[in-house]
């Protein structure tokens, strides 16, 4: 009786009758309702049993000539009762899978029993696999995500008093009205959410390629620097709606998501929010991880808090630049991952513009017979030892130019101190073409979103975060101008790129600032050897694209299947 008013409620027609009573009479109504072209749902094993054997009532239907469809079900976390036919009942907020096997067309076989008996079998099998692939539950992220908000609460007084030395210090955080979850109002679309300018321009080739073959696609872009939001701007501004991503605490990520309403979560490299995750679950918005790296930093946390982030790894769909990557998201607990490659190679392979090179080159007033040392994305330590090899290098070549461009756009006064302490004449970069300056002085990058083309001017470039355990920065970008790139030992965040570079002979790995300088000599005496690593370096760029392709297709595919 339960079960007939729940169906009933649910808009179903019900035909009661059983082996026992009015058999007969609900088979007949039965016959004559599928003959009318409606869908019959029935139960093969009866009341009493045994299990997964199917009655008589049963075959007598199939054999008039109607497809037999075997459906299988799961549900996690639910409780297997123990009876006869062990029946499962889900638990509020269960993840529910059901899977629909090929039709079956019964001929009079001996052995139809047992056809619709595995047939069952392999479907309940199927349904089991597919809830595996879906991921978590909420009961199974509930803990921890109990957890994560206590310790925000617990800290907030520490998080407050950091924003509040942040203002004083400069460092203005801007777009709070969006930080606080007031984001756009839409419906539907991807959401990219990509942290700064590294995530924006890794997203950007597979939001280009979205636009192009979606048009009708809303897209957004979140971001969480301020170099991001400009970079954002300057690339991206004609096909995604930019803001700044809401604080992940209770409530901003939920009035975010209801404001929005995306069709789909992008998150970008190594994001993993786990407020908005556990939101986007509960609203069943699908995440994805695109471009997914695990740094050896990261590495030791997920898998020190394995049973912290294990159910929201399980609740996203993880695309990896690299199978190391893969393995390492999979030890973490992830368990839906793909290798789609790195963006990175799409990425780079659109910087590379004459124009605007020579553009630059006639700002800076540097000659293309000039040889240019350019050291990018330098961190505080580093610069000292970019001097040290840069004056060892000039008592053998003194018409030398070197260009800096510190990795953080706000150290410029740091570095201009630095500089006058060590007696060495420069330039911003914001000051040309309007100053003519000394042709020795160095040229001080002070402003965004130049480096990539910067490259291009560049003899020998270096590139910084390596000489320092900071993790390394995108050795592709001087590549993808032909130009040798020079690193340090700690490149844990492009580890792949490096080693790739390396093996392909256009990366040089150096560790520290002796063997920097000799590297850099070594370059400018050798014009047949960098002539060499130019064919090489532009040889791979263009072997190793095509990423945002594949991370694009799966996108479109995910939202078709939403349908």
């Amino acid at each position: 009786m339960l079960l007939e008013r729940f169906l009933l409620l649910s808009g179903c027609k019900v035909i009661r009758g059983s082996t026992r009573r009015g058999g007969l009479l609900a088979l007949r109504r039965a016959s004559e309702e599928l003959k009318k072209g409606e869908i019959l749902g029935i139960t093969p094993d009866g009341p009493l049993g045994p299990p997964r054997v199917p009655h008589k009532g049963v075959l007598f239907l199939a054999r008039e000539g109607h497809p037999l469809i075997p459906v299988g079900v799961s549900a996690e976390p639910a409780i297997r009762l123990r009876t006869w036919d062990r029946h499962l009942l889900p638990l509020p907020f269960s993840r529910i899978v059901v899977s629909f096997g090929e039709p079956i067309f019964l001929k009079g076989e001996k052995e139809e029993i047992d056809i619709i008996r595995e047939a069952i079998d392999r479907e309940e099998e199927n349904a089991g696999r597919l809830l595996k692939r879906k991921g978590s539950s909420l009961w199974e992220m509930l803990i921890p995500i109990l957890l994560y908000n206590i310790a925000i609460f617990l800290l907030s007084p520490l998080i407050l008093f950091t924003l509040f030395l942040r203002e004083l210090k400069g460092k203005h955080l801007r777009g709070w009205k969006e930080r606080f979850g007031f984001v756009p109002k839409s419906q539907g679309g991807i959401w990219f959410h990509a942290v700064s300018v590294g995530e924006v321009m890794a997203a950007k080739p597979i939001i280009e390629i979205i636009a192009a073959r979606a048009p009708e696609k809303k897209i957004f872009l979140s971001t969480i620097t301020n170099t991001g939001r400009e970079t954002a701007n300057k690339h991206l501004s004609s096909l995604a709606t930019i803001f700044f991503f809401p604080f992940d605490i209770l409530p901003f990520p939920l009035i975010a998501l209801k404001r929005l309403k995306p069709s789909l979560l992008c998150l970008v490299e190594t994001e993993i929010w786990p407020n908005l995750i556990f939101i986007a679950r509960l609203l069943n918005i699908p995440v994805i991880l695109v471009n997914g790296r695990i740094s050896d930093k990261s590495l030791l946390s997920l898998r020190a808090l394995r049973f912290f982030f294990a159910p929201f790894l399980r609740q996203i769909h993880l695309l990896m630049q690299s199978e190391r990557d893969a393995k390492r998201v999979e030890m973490c607990g992830g368990k839906d991952v793909k290798v789609l490659g790195n963006t990175k190679f799409d990425q780079v392979s659109g910087l590379r513009n004459a124009e605007r090179l020579e553009a630059l080159r006639k700002d800076l007033g540097i000659s293309e017979y000039e040889e240019v040392f350019l050291a990018g994305s330098t961190h505080p330590g580093e610069e000292e030892k970019v001097l040290r090899a840069y004056w060892d290098v000039r008592l053998s070549y003194p018409d030398l130019r070197l260009i800096i461009a510190p990795r953080h756009p706000e150290r410029i006064p740091q570095v201009e101190t630095l500089l006058a302490k060590e007696g060495f004449s420069f330039v911003r970069r914001s000051s040309l073409p309007s100053l003519t300056p000394d042709p020795h002085s160095i040229i001080l990058i002070d402003t965004v979103g130049e480096l990539s083309t910067l490259y291009g001017l560049s003899t020998v470039s270096f590139v910084g975060g390596s000489l320092i355990p900071k993790g390394g920065h995108n050795i592709l970008e001087p590549l993808v101008w032909g130009k040798p790139a020079l690193f340090g030992p700690y490149m844990n965040n492009f580890r792949d790129i490096a080693e790739l570079a390396k093996r392909e002979g256009v990366g040089i790995e150096v560790r520290n600032e002796k063997e920097l300088g000799e590297k850099i000599k070594l370059l400018l005496s050798l014009p047949s050897w960098r002539k060499e690593i130019e064919e090489k370096a532009l040889a791979l760029i263009e072997r190793m694209r095509g990423a945002g392709n594949r991370y694009a297709d799966f996108i479109l595919a995910l939202l078709a299947e939403q349908k």
